[in-house]
């Protein structure tokens, strides 16, 4: 099975760009001919160089309004298309619904791919914190359940998101699940102990 996984954030200093080169390592040592993972981004910050990494080219960047550490970034349609037609994936996940996430959704919908996806951040949450506006809130918790409503399966990364998805993005229960993270035990272990401090 390949997967190809869009994420609009993979350069930034973030959990989220983190967790998805932290997947990526973990499915390139460990998995067999069986699972591929691909990511795909389309970025001017600096990405690990590795084989199933992917850079598409950009139309534009600018900063994300209210988040400014983070590029909004719309991909050359053409070039994302050549690559899903190319890698022709038996899935693909959308980690982000970014500008770059939208693109590659509206993409993957026109070739007939079956969908997934990640809530990594409450965006509605992180709006309502920054304006105070129900409007606000309300209208950016319409464009989530835009987002992620054709996706066959979306995962939280916490069990708190589970109801949030299911109350306010209107996703059904069926459809959501928790993605828990997992430890590099090689990167995380007593042995790294610097007993000096």
């Amino acid at each position: 099975m390949k997967v190809c996984l869009f994420t609009d954030t993979l350069g930034d200093l973030n959990g989220v760009s983190r967790f998805i080169q932290d997947m990526g390592e973990q499915a390139a040592q460990h998995c067999d001919e069986a699972f591929e993972l691909q990511i795909v981004t389309a970025t001017a910050k600096p990405i690990p160089d590795a084989p199933y990494i992917h850079n598409l080219p950009r139309l534009f960047r600018l900063p994300m309004p209210f988040y400014q550490e983070l590029d909004l970034v719309l991909p050359k349609t053409n070039a994302l298309r050549t690559f899903l037609t190319e890698q022709q994936p038996d899935q693909v996940h959308i980690s982000t619904p970014g500008l770059f996430g939208w693109a590659a959704k509206r993409e993957a919908e026109k070739l007939g791919l079956p969908l997934f996806g990640t809530y990594h951040t409450d965006f509605p949450a992180y709006l309502w914190d920054l304006t105070r506006s129900r409007w606000v809130k309300k209208q950016t918790d319409r464009t989530m359940a835009k987002f992620y409503r054709p996706f066959r399966h979306v995962f939280s990364r916490s069990d708190t998101y589970l109801e949030i998805m299911e109350n306010d993005i209107h996703l059904k229960q069926a459809q959501i699940s928790t993605l828990f993270p997992g430890t590099n035990l090689q990167k995380f272990h007593p042995r790294h102990k610097n007993r000096q401090a």
